[in-house]
């Protein structure tokens, strides 16, 4: 149940709740009509033969969907295999199942702590335990301790389909907490490695890339309590996107990356539980397929 297979099988009737207002409300949407979705991502009809995708990471409509109408989906289930399957198969509702198996997490932080700035930020494996309510990127000295802190955030873009043309897209974040004492410090997109798209593990530390793969986002101009969009992915970051599975990616300091020993308090950290990260793009689909087919 809820799986991409349910959101297509349902889709007429899903595209009309997510336009409608309860919908956005429910599924915090805004902007220009929704013309496709899925269990993490929905899509909008962009200039010409383009179209707008906003993935967020963990199944979140779908999630959403089960945590609004669960009592709804309880009473359906019940009807469905209680009387349609017994009695009248044709008014079967397609409830049969309870059943609700989203993709895991594999988004958070990973923080190593420890006096010596070179051990912080060179070892293979956190220090601190994994986080998967945040995303954190920190170059931080506070007292005697460095903080090194790298937030991972594999996005399921499979939605876009194989063939799909990439032509732009950004990085929109949920200010939460951010600290910057000299109001010059920048953070990072960067490519991530991680061994587990669906599982962080304190080992992935050293799996978050070196290659900046966007504009960088200075820490002195984040927003806290609403959505910040400071990072626009370059055409480095374009060919990370994955157009059949996922698309590992991770945020870092720039001091991290330069291996700048930090002076002060410097750190971002973004809260995903409430208000997920959106990886915006703009792309093309194949010729041929569904999604051009429907324009």
């Amino acid at each position: 149940m809820l799986d991409k297979r349910w959101f297509i099988k349902y889709q007429k009737i899903l595209i009309w709740f997510a336009n409608s207002i309860l919908g956005r409300q429910i599924l915090k949407l805004s902007g220009d009509p929704i013309v496709r979705i899925f269990p993490q991502a929905v899509f909008r009809k962009g200039i010409g033969k383009q179209i707008k995708a906003e993935f967020r990471m963990n199944d979140w409509f779908a999630r959403k969907l089960k945590s609004t109408f669960y009592p709804a989906w309880y009473l359906f289930h019940l009807w469905d295999t209680l009387f349609a399957n017994n009695f009248y198969p044709k008014w079967n509702l397609g409830f049969d199942s309870l059943t609700f198996n989203p993709h895991a997490t594999g988004r958070g932080d990973l923080r190593n702590i420890d006096t010596v700035y070179a051990n912080a930020r060179g070892e293979t494996a956190a220090s601190e335990a994994v986080s998967n309510a945040s995303v954190i990127a920190a170059n931080d000295l506070n007292g005697a301790n460095y903080l090194v802190g790298r937030g991972f955030m594999p996005f399921d873009t499979s939605a876009l389909g194989g063939g799909a043309t990439v032509t732009a897209g950004n990085i929109e974040f949920y200010g939460f907490d951010s600290r910057d004492t000299t109001t010059d410090d920048t953070f990072q997109l960067v490519q991530s490695t991680q061994a587990n798209n669906t599982s962080l593990v304190q080992g992935d530390f050293d799996q978050a890339g070196t290659t900046g793969g966007g504009t960088s986002g200075a820490y002195s101009t984040v927003t806290t309590g609403q959505y910040n969009t400071l990072i626009t992915l370059n055409a480095t970051a374009l060919t990370w996107i994955n157009t059949t599975g996922y698309t590992p990616l991770a945020m870092r300091a720039t001091g991290d990356l330069d291996n700048t020993t930090p002076t002060t308090r410097s750190y971002l950290i973004i809260a995903v539980s409430v208000n997920p990260i959106k990886l915006n793009i703009t792309f093309t689909p194949r010729r041929g397929s569904m999604l051009m087919m429907s324009q």
